[in-house]
């Protein structure tokens, strides 16, 4: 529920929409975004095991922080490469 009101997404996906939204807010240089990423990427995968194995149930609040943070690092993630291209660009538009 979201504002008294039924949300058509789950809550890790509903993190990941909110997270990527403030994570194409941000610039971080590409290594830093890859460090972030892969552990968050991995906590994630690990939530999804957990719970699938029955070591948990669905714990919605753990769920939707995890889905912020993956949301957050990928679009940090896919923000630092898209700056890299336009840096490129720009250093092959001043070389010619």
């Amino acid at each position: 529920m979201l504002f008294g009101g039924t949300v058509a997404v789950c809550a890790r996906c509903l993190g990941a929409y909110v997270g990527a939204a403030a994570g194409l807010l941000l610039w971080v240089p590409r290594q830093l975004a890859w460090r972030c990423f892969v552990p968050v990427a991995a906590l994630n995968a690990l939530d999804w095991l957990a719970e699938i194995i029955g070591l948990h149930g669905n714990l919605t609040s753990l769920r939707f922080a995890l889905g912020i943070a993956l949301g957050l690092t990928a679009a940090m993630l896919i923000n630092s490469a898209r700056t890299m291209q336009k840096t490129s660009t720009y250093r092959e538009n001043v070389q010619a």
